[in-house]
């Protein structure tokens, strides 16, 4: 199965998060990146890598619905109500879907700069419900190697993001 392993779902479902993650952890530090060396190129990169962490969040929640779940949607619906980890998942899958939908010059100039801000602001929910979901899931595997590390890169853009919020003239 092309490397993936005994159970190349669970395989895919893991992937596609990691990926997921990446993505967002990478979009959270380009800010930071652009402003600090002034590199004016990094915008179109950061809007393909945030549609691409939303890509892999909706791969992600398509393995979950298709392999984990059968396409069983009163199962679906009542693994979300029923562990925290499924909802903030999805929240954070939903959020990115608003911000890349709105990725493009037609919603930027529809919105407004302020409003499309302050809707693309709301990555920071997102970074912590992805954060969440990561905790949860592994709390049942008492591994908590990916979850202090990207506690920390997340911690860390989001930090570096604000002080320079607060420095701005």
């Amino acid at each position: 199965m092309g490397g993936l392993g005994p159970n190349p779902a669970a395989q895919v479902l893991a992937l596609t998060g990691v990926w997921a993650t990446q993505a967002l952890g990478v979009v959270l530090l380009l800010t930071p990146l652009q402003r600090g060396f002034a590199w004016t190129g990094l915008t179109s990169i950061r809007r393909l890598l945030g549609v691409s962490a939303f890509f892999y969040s909706a791969l992600h929640t398509a393995a979950y619905v298709s392999f984990d779940q059968g396409f069983d949607w009163v199962a679906i619906l009542r693994d979300g109500l029923e562990r925290p980890m499924i909802a903030v998942g999805w929240g954070a899958t939903i959020i990115m879907a608003a911000m890349a939908l709105t990725s493009n010059q037609w919603s930027m100039q529809r919105l407004g700069s302020k409003r499309w801000k302050q809707l693309h602001r709301w990555v920071y929910l997102a970074a912590l419900l992805v954060w969440l979901h990561l905790y949860w899931v592994h709390s049942g595997k008492q591994t908590w190697e990916e979850v202090i590390w990207y506690g920390l890169w997340f911690g860390v853009a989001v930090a570096l993001r604000l002080v320079k919020r607060r420095n701005a003239p």
